[in-house]
């Protein structure tokens, strides 16, 4: 798992002539970013090896899970603010929600060597709602697609009820209605 973290910073830095990077990075936001996946990283690992009930051993797939949906989450909300040029917070609150309830765990297993959520229901609660949090995030994608580009989401329309003007113009709106907001 540091690995990644490893190659994504690396990869993050490597682009830094890019002008279009400058347009969705600046400097709190590359900060912000380097330093969510060590504490996304640690807050699971201690969560392991604190565990008093040895949840590595019972539930490991559960807890990279639970770590693989906030990754895939925060490069999800990445790939699309670097089409659409807007500033990314990977720390949003269902994943801080999520941490926070694992610290409190966390803090227990450490000072009195019990928990006060149960690990294993903790665990799948984060990973309901981190899994929430990606298809809403996906969803509200493709209603955004679908309303700049004027097309229907599940339909086929035949070839000849389209007209690429208009849906050229409701691209070019929404581009300025966005840049107006």
């Amino acid at each position: 798992m540091p690995l990644f973290a490893v190659l994504g910073t690396f990869n993050i830095y490597s682009k830094r002539g890019s002008g279009h990077i400058w347009k969705v990075w600046d400097r709190k936001y590359f900060i912000m970013q380097m330093i969510f996946f060590p504490i996304s990283y640690f807050t699971f690992h201690w969560s392991m090896m604190y565990s008093p009930s040895k949840i590595w051993e019972t539930n490991n797939r559960a807890m990279q899970l639970g770590f693989g949906l906030q990754f895939i989450y925060v490069a999800l909300m990445m790939q699309v603010s670097m089409v659409t040029l807007s500033k990314v917070n990977p720390f949003r609150r269902t994943i801080v929600f999520g941490w926070i309830l694992l610290w409190i765990n966390l803090y227990s297993m450490v000072y009195n060597n019990t928990v006060v959520f149960d690990e294993v229901h903790l665990i799948y609660l984060v990973i309901f709602v981190t899994t929430a949090a990606i298809c809403h995030h996906i969803y509200n994608i493709f209603s955004e697609f679908k309303q700049i580009l004027g097309v229907n989401m599940f339909t086929i329309n035949p070839p000849s009820s389209i007209d690429r003007g208009d849906m050229l113009l409701n691209a070019i709106k929404f581009g300025k209605a966005k840049k107006n907001e």
